[in-house]
């Protein structure tokens, strides 16, 4: 029986190292007891379903519980900070945090080559992946399993220069 409601769950957690901020979040764990009680309520729906008794009150609040997590999850909105954030500012960050991975001889124990082929080391290649360094630094992609301990004010400043043009002045 309990594997007819916890199915889905289980399966979410099989592949949620793809979605970090499930489980980067402070409330890590309530994110997921959210996520589990959709998969049993969507679960219970499908078995009173094929029992010919359908209660819609059962889809509504599994969808209700997925998208309030995913709005409380989704990365803050960045604003245009007024003190603008230097390109040397930045490249110390990476310099600190992405490097050691993203290098052509990175240095972090267990990598032999840069992932997915990025290197971070000079300003050109810093400035061609800024949106993507934005991206996965907001939604705590990156550094993965935050490895290099990349704080959230770290975050924050890659997120506004990339909001500010990504200039390498």
């Amino acid at each position: 029986m309990h594997n007819t409601y916890f199915t889905l769950p289980v399966l979410f957690i099989m592949i949620s190292n793809h979605y970090p901020m499930t489980y980067s979040h402070p409330w890590g764990w309530a994110v997921l007891g959210a996520i589990m009680l959709a998969g049993v309520l969507i679960r219970q729906f499908f078995v009173l379903r094929l029992k010919g008794k359908i209660v819609p009150a059962l889809i509504v609040a599994a969808v209700m519980l997925l998208l309030g997590a995913g709005v409380l999850l989704a990365p803050n909105a960045t604003e245009k900070s007024a003190n603008v954030v230097t390109f040397a500012k930045v490249k110390t960050v990476i310099e600190q945090r992405c490097v050691t991975c993203h290098a052509a001889q990175p240095t972090f124990a267990g990598i032999s080559q840069p992932p997915k082929g990025v290197m971070l080391e000079a300003t050109d290649q810093i400035v061609s992946h800024a949106a993507k360094m934005a991206e996965t630094t907001a939604n705590r992609y990156m550094p993965i399993g935050n490895l290099t301990q990349m704080t959230d004010a770290e975050r924050a400043l890659i997120a506004n220069w990339f909001a500010q043009g990504a200039r390498a002045e």
